[in-house]
């Protein structure tokens, strides 16, 4: 059976086990998407050292996104690597990072992850590495307090998160001068999810760090950042990491096929068109509706705010209200 049969006998299924209201089908749309060939190409000139530990881990030859990216990093350019998942984005930073450690003991380089699980198995991959010249160690909330100081003080990798960066380290940042001056390479990873109110948080992030590489550096050349995004991140590209060409995927694929499934019903309009839901939804979809209230909730969970939806009172509320 191949992808596009099981898509469809599970689309069938889900239609006999939960029908639709309206009848409609849970598939909408189902494309096929053709084998292509890996574009691999050969390892450009590396350190000896690093490329013996890419033989170890049975790597003699990479992506093409891969080797442009290693090129874009020595020319000092910013670069967004916008690639599909499972295509190889890891070694698209680790590779100018420890290329840029080897060379000169001094750099640092530091590791953005949305969450501290990524920025820990990210920590894993650098170490398996087993490089002498690379020191690397997370920084968060999880960090005891006694070995903060070690890590500020030896380490020439950081991983952290935006959070951390915005609590501890540009507040800091007299304490971290000599970290900042020596800064070569900044790894934003999974971009993609920077968006909206975190997206702009994580931006002014961003723009404060650049002002104090500028202040500590005194005229270096400024750091190279790496973004690395599961999708399209030309958005990200230009509001944030400034500009950076884009490569085609160097990982070859079989025969896959692509589907959508039909959008949820509207529910029932509100009978006011004032709740929070509905003025949400005008913001959004241009129209006013709200979901119906699902059945586990209760009148306390849920208290409505008009015929459709109510929502908790604060504690204040509460208290002024027993007044």
């Amino acid at each position: 059976m191949d992808a596009e049969a099981l898509v469809r006998s599970l689309d069938d299924a889900s239609r006999v086990a939960a029908p639709a209201d309206d009848g409609r089908a849970r598939l909408a749309h189902v494309q096929r998407l053709p084998a292509r060939r890996a574009d691999l190409v050969d390892l450009p000139g590396l350190p000896p050292l690093l490329r013996d530990r890419l033989a170890l881990a049975g790597v003699d030859r990479l992506y093409r996104h891969q080797a442009e990216v290693l090129d874009h990093v020595r020319a000092r350019r910013h670069v967004v690597v916008s690639t599909g998942t499972a295509s190889g984005k890891s070694l698209c930073y680790q590779l100018p990072l420890l290329e840029t450690l080897l060379a000169d003991e001094k750099a640092t380089a530091l590791y953005l992850a949305p969450t501290k699980a990524l920025a820990h198995d990210q920590l894993r991959a650098l170490r398996a590495f087993r490089l002498p010249q690379v020191r690397a160690a997370t920084y968060d909330g999880d960090t005891p307090a006694a070995e903060r100081d070690a890590v500020r003080r030896t380490a020439n990798v950081l991983l952290t998160n935006p959070d951390m960066l915005h609590h501890a380290l540009l507040p800091s940042h007299r304490r971290w001068g000599d970290f900042l001056h020596r800064l070569a390479v900044v790894v934003v990873d999974e971009c993609h999810v920077a968006r909206g109110v975190f997206g702009s948080h994580v931006a002014a992030i961003l723009r404060r760090l650049r002002r104090l590489c500028a202040h500590y550096s005194a005229g270096a050349p400024a750091a190279s950042r790496i973004a690395l995004a599961a999708g399209d991140g030309s958005r990200w590209r230009s509001r944030s990491a400034g500009r950076g060409p884009l490569g085609d995927d160097g990982p070859g694929r079989g025969a896959t096929s692509r589907w959508s499934a039909a959008p949820a019903g509207r529910g029932r309009r509100c009978p006011r068109g004032r709740c929070r839901r509905c003025r949400r939804g005008r913001r959004r979809r241009g129209r006013s509706s709200c979901s119906p209230r699902p059945p586990s909730a209760t009148r306390a969970s849920t208290p409505p705010t008009c015929r459709a939806w109510r929502w908790p009172r604060s504690r204040a509320t509460r208290r002024r209200s027993r007044r």
